[in-house]
This record gives C-alpha cells, structure tokens and sequence, in this order.
C-alpha cells in the first residue's frame, strides 16, 4: 500500500483489511468444525464395526462426500484471502473488474447475513479490465457496498458490473442518503483515492444508487511504483 495513497488515513486501510480477513476466517472455521463434525462420525462408524457390527459402507461414502465438499468450499474460501492479500503487491497494474466485484460481494455475503440483507450480484460475461490500484480499488467498492447493506431496500442489495467501452461501471444499490447529509459517513481517505484512481461516484435515483465509474485506462497520480 503505497504511503502516497493513504497518508495518514493509513489505519483506515487497515480496518478494512482487518474486517475483510475475519470474515474470512469466520468461514473458514465453520468449514472446519464442520468437516472435524463428519469425521467424528466416521470414527465412530469404524469404533461399532471393530465392535462387530457391519460397517455401513454407505453412511461412510456419504460422510467422505460431505467432508470433500468441505475442503473444497474452504479451499473456495483460502483462495479469496490469498487474492485480498495479493491487492497489495503492486500499487497500479491491470485489474479484472469481474474478478475484484465477485471477491468483494463473495467476502461480504457473511455481513450481510448477519444484517439480514441478501446479495445479489450480476456481471458480464467478457471481463471488464481497467488499470488500477487493486487494494485501494476494493476499498472503494466496498464502503459504497457495506454502506448499501446497512440500509438495503426491501432487504436486498443489488451489484451489477458493466463494460461501458471506456470505463467499468459499478451500480450498487441501497439508501446512500446518509452520505449526502453528513460528511462524516466517508471515511477521510475515500475523496482522495477516487481522485487519485479517477473513480466517479454519483447517487442516483433518489440516493437509491451508488453508480461507480472507474476508468480503464488512467494515469494514477501520486503513485510509487
């Protein structure tokens, strides 16, 4: 994270990454608890066997499938953590909009939970590039994403990504009104990184839709290479 994006606001960055990391692991460790539940069973499957009783060959293929679902959906999981954590490496490259809008809304599906919101996400079928900075990228999109969920309408958010020629176009919907009355509800390094990434963020329909334009091509300021 270059120290010319964030300055002071640095602890800023931090906390989302801070936020984004736990929600991460919270999942992570239900799939384990889940798996270390299944292989419970097997175990003792396999201790009534010893016992004499015939093995039911079934309920362990059907445990074994189960805890391969699990890995799978953890390993699902431990991919998205190695690509937050990769956003940092370099502080401009090219960035798959597809790619970065599904991390997101993916990470963010527990927190919505948790606030009763339903995700739900929509993306082209060709991927959408742009020239960036991925982790400060993120961070945008998710302060307008996060800000959505605390006041979703009918308990439903929407993220839909399209390719606009020059630019990657991000509509996120919810109340945003908070965010025209109080300055305070942006968090300070917000203004100077959609400046610095070119980002433009204008509330639609009656503040009922954050539309984020980021560009495809742009010539970041202020950026250590």
């Amino acid at each position: 994270m270059a120290e010319t994006y964030w300055g002071e606001s640095a602890k800023e960055g931090l906390a989302f990454f801070g936020k984004m990391s736990a929600c991460i692991s919270h999942d992570i460790k239900n799939y384990l608890a889940i798996i270390n539940e299944k292989a419970g069973l097997v175990g003792d499957l396999l201790f009534v066997a010893e016992q004499g009783r015939p093995l039911d060959t079934e309920k362990v293929k059907k445990l074994v499938q189960d805890i391969s679902q699990q890995i799978k959906r953890a390993d699902h999981v431990v991919r998205s953590l190695n690509r937050l954590a990769h956003s940092v490496d370099k502080s401009r490259c090219v960035v798959d909009l597809n790619e970065t809008v599904g991390l997101i809304v993916s990470i963010s599906q527990r927190l919505a939970a948790s606030k009763g919101v339903r995700l739900e996400m929509r993306l082209p079928t060709s991927a959408v590039q742009v020239e960036s900075n991925p982790f400060s990228l993120m961070y945008i999109l998710f302060l307008y994403l996060d800000k959505a969920m605390s006041a979703p309408n009918d308990g439903q958010v929407k993220v839909i990504l399209k390719d606009m020629g020059d630019e990657g176009q991000v509509t996120i919907s919810g109340s945003f009104e908070a965010l025209v009355h109080s300055s305070e509800a942006v968090p300070a390094p917000i203004p100077g990184l959609q400046e610095k990434l070119g980002v433009t963020v204008k509330l639609e329909g009656n503040f009922g839709e954050a539309v984020i334009r980021v560009p495809k091509a742009f010539k970041l300021k202020d950026i250590q290479s």
